[in-house]
């Protein structure tokens, strides 16, 4: 049933329990040490050694240092539709400074009633330009709960398309602003393009500064706004890149909800390594339609629960992926 090495271990323990039965015949067994010293060693200190130096930087630093090492290459393609880093750059950095003139900037929330799309990451980016936190609210819950959301989290600004606005339950006094919107296009292509700095920003952006706001599901009461700082995410994204083995022009999914924390993972693994950060359209992702998704796209990296993935029927999987 097990190999000598494994023998050999098990015998060592089992012995050095019995020596300290003997030794120490009043100490409760469960105290009794069955590592030797080097295991100890090893399971305490060698396999926690696991420090990395990551700087802590901003996602917006995170993003615009992979511009500045890969300007040209595709950032994020949807149907249809597809930005280069620089391009990706350029949009966002002028929603920033809209968003700006909206009162976005550090301790402030900007919510973003946007299904998933190229507008999302695009306003997702800008949001953390400004200093403000992004607050994903998925147009396709609940009124209840997206009215819950928007007056729990008090945004200064709601971030939608034309067709949405209407029908948001915003509270009284905030502003909405429709990203296809011709005015708000005009609007845009007369802002400058380049990178937002603390000069630009209502007060300077920090680190611990607030970076996004995710909702718990609400299952066990009423939802819960978790606040995630910049601080731990450029760690965070260094450890997905190494874990998952993501490289420059890699193609990732972006599966999940925008209002689903895995969201953020997605665009964390994506972005800052130089990948292509794949959206598809808006609706369930399941099927045939996830396989073709896969395919047509050709992912490389796709974070899918085994649910989603057993949809998949046998034959498009074999033939399809």
């Amino acid at each position: 049933l097990f190999n000598p090495d494994t023998i050999e271990r098990m015998t060592t323990h089992l012995q050095r329990l019995l020596e300290g039965i003997t030794t120490e015949p009043d100490r409760p067994l469960a105290e009794l040490p069955m590592l030797t010293e080097a295991e100890r060693h090893q399971v305490l200190v060698e396999w926690n050694d696991t420090d990395r130096e990551i700087a802590a930087v901003t996602v917006a630093e995170l993003f615009e240092a992979q511009v500045a090492r890969t300007p040209r290459d595709s950032a994020v393609v949807s149907d249809g539709v597809g930005l280069s880093y620089a391009e990706l750059e350029v949009r966002a950095n002028r929603l920033a400074r809209l968003l700006i003139q909206h009162g976005a900037g550090p301790e402030r929330f900007v919510a973003l009633a946007l299904p998933r799309s190229v507008e999302i990451v695009v306003a997702q980016l800008a949001v953390v330009k400004t200093g403000a936190a992004f607050v994903p609210v998925d147009p396709n819950l609940p009124p209840d709960r997206i009215g819950f959301m928007l007056a729990d989290a008090r945004p200064v600004v709601v971030v939608t398309l034309a067709e949405l606005a209407p029908q948001l339950p915003c509270p009284d006094g905030v502003a909405v602003l429709a990203v296809d919107d011709p005015q708000t296009l005009s609007a845009l292509g007369e802002l400058p393009d380049r990178a937002v700095t603390d000069a630009d920003r209502i007060s300077p952006l920090l680190v611990g500064h607030p970076a996004y706001v995710i909702y718990t599901s609400g299952s066990t009461g009423r939802p819960k706004g978790v606040v995630v700082s910049h601080e731990g995410l450029a760690s965070f994204s260094a450890a997905e890149v190494e874990r998952y083995a993501i490289r420059a022009g890699d193609r990732v999914l972006q599966f999940s909800s925008p209002s689903f924390d895995a969201s953020v993972l997605e665009l964390c693994m994506s972005l800052p390594a130089g990948a292509v950060l794949v959206v598809p359209p808006p609706g369930p992702l399941l099927g045939e339609q996830l396989a073709q998704v896969l395919a047509e796209h050709q992912v490389t990296h796709a974070l899918i629960p085994p649910a989603a993935l057993a949809t998949v029927p046998t034959k498009v999987a074999q033939t399809g992926l």
